[in-house]
């Protein structure tokens, strides 16, 4: 009995195992089941993100073969070679036919790393078409493991082609604008919106007389190249840039690092570079210009005391249309207008209008005298009263600040010509006295002479 029981025990615990292995095998069961769903459901998950990613994604085997492919990759394929991507199907890359040794080297070194397991940066590719036609294809490779082995190559890309052209014209942009901002022939410099210098030019090396990297993080303070009483200038100047205002042109004295004083005018622009906004400034080099304009208001101040100072009234005329430039101080008292009124007014305004003294008469003149001809004539002037005066005229061509100008010195003559008058009128009663006089006399003669044939004809009468 007690061996029946053992053997009974023996059996419960047998089924108690069975019992539970088969449980454990459904619990099992379920887990493959639930295991199978989920990779089923991760495997369309994957092929839903594979297909319908923005992206060009494809794999390749760890020797480079194409393996699978979405349908931008399809498209780029098609865009770059006229041919599907499934034409491409099991071949490497190096037999796609589409990189220079250039970028194949690069596409093995880059494809390397991936098979060692690194995932590689984005890499650009320049690929040549078919037609010559230049594509840029930035890609990453991503190894995908197994136990982890490199199993095979997820690579994910995108045709970067306009973006790396509108990149490589701002580059060749950028480079036109060094080049040029490095060569102008005026000292360029660059701030940040705190007035500390960024950047100069070779000009502007020139200009101070100190290098770039002397000046570089410093403010126009601490450069010491303005004196203290033009440094508020300068903060208005900034101050204006900072709320994105252009200045300019201003006027400063920059003392230079061997102490010489140099006269700059300086523009400036707010600019943003790189997404940083920097003042981008110019300063040209003005000094011998105000010694020239100083020496022109000098010589200009000199001109006019000898041209007020001179006892005759004188014209300045444009050699073209006969216009008055400018006139002296006497030419306005024998005119009667002021010397404004006079700079806008034609010599027939104060003159008899009255032929030969018509404009038409004056320009022609004028013209004659720019030629080189001497010009001396007389003229009829009448005053702002209305008084009518004669003049002698002499026109001479001259240069005046550069320009050809006609140089009229009028003189007036008629004192002279009252003079002139009254003498001939004196010559002709003379005239007259002298012809009544020897008429006089002829008489007398006359008279004498039949006196003396009367006498002889009384003496021969008695005898």
């Amino acid at each position: 009995m007690e061996q029946f029981e053992n053997i009974n025990k023996e059996l419960l615990r047998e089924i108690d195992k069975l019992r539970r292995a088969l449980k454990d095998s459904e619990m099992l069961k379920n887990r493959c089941f639930l295991a199978e769903e989920k990779a089923e459901k991760s495997e369309a998950k994957y092929r839903s993100i594979f297909s319908f990613l923005p992206y060009a994604v494809f794999t390749t085997d760890t020797y480079g073969r194409l393996l699978e492919y979405n349908e931008q990759t399809d498209q780029i394929f098609k865009k770059i070679t006229g041919r599907s991507a499934k034409y491409f199907l099991d071949k490497t890359y190096e037999e796609f036919g589409m990189l220079d040794k250039k970028n194949l080297d690069l596409a093995r070194n880059e494809f390397t790393k991936a098979v060692r397991g690194k995932v590689t940066g984005k890499t650009v590719y320049a690929i040549t078409a078919d037609k010559e036609e230049k594509f840029h294809v930035e890609v990453v490779n991503i190894p995908i493991f197994d136990k982890n082995v490199v199993q095979f190559i997820l690579n994910v890309g995108q045709d970067v082609t306009e973006s790396f052209l509108a990149e490589e014209r701002l580059r060749n942009s950028e480079e036109r604008f060094k080049t040029f901002f490095e060569y102008a022939p005026d000292a360029y410099f660059m701030s940040d919106m705190e007035g500390a210098f960024v950047e100069g030019n070779l000009a502007s090396e020139r200009l101070t007389g100190y290098k770039k990297s002397e000046l570089a993080g410093k403010s126009f303070t601490q450069a010491n190249i303005l004196s203290a009483d033009q440094l508020p200038k300068a903060a208005l100047i900034l101050a204006k840039n900072v709320m994105g205002k252009p200045t300019g042109p201003d006027e400063f004295v920059v003392r230079s690092k061997d102490g010489t004083e140099k006269v700059v005018e300086i523009n400036t622009f707010p600019v943003k570079l790189r997404d940083k906004t920097v003042v981008l400034g110019s300063a040209r080099d003005i000094t011998e210009r105000k010694k020239a304009e100083r020496a022109l208001r000098e010589s200009e101040s000199n001109y006019r005391t000898v041209f007020n100072a001179f006892i005759d009234p004188l014209f300045i005329h444009d050699v073209r249309t006969g216009a008055i430039i400018d006139a002296n101080e006497q030419a306005s008292l024998a005119t009667g207008y002021t010397l404004e009124e006079l700079r806008k007014m034609q010599v027939e305004d104060f003159s008899t209008a009255v032929e030969p003294y018509v404009q038409k008469s004056a320009i022609s003149y004028v013209q004659k005298a720019a030629e080189g001809k001497v010009q001396v004539f007389e003229w009829h002037i009448k005053d702002r009263a209305g008084n009518i005066s004669c003049a002698e005229v002499s026109l001479k061509p001259i240069l005046l600040n550069g320009v050809k100008r006609v140089l009229a010195h009028v003189k007036d003559i008629t004192s002279r010509k009252e003079s002139e008058k009254a003498l001939r009128q004196y010559i002709r009663e003379l005239e007259i006295y002298h012809n009544a006089s020897i008429g006089r006399e002829e008489r007398i003669l006359e008279l004498k002479d039949e006196i003396k044939q009367l006498t002889r004809s009384l003496g021969k009468a008695e005898a």
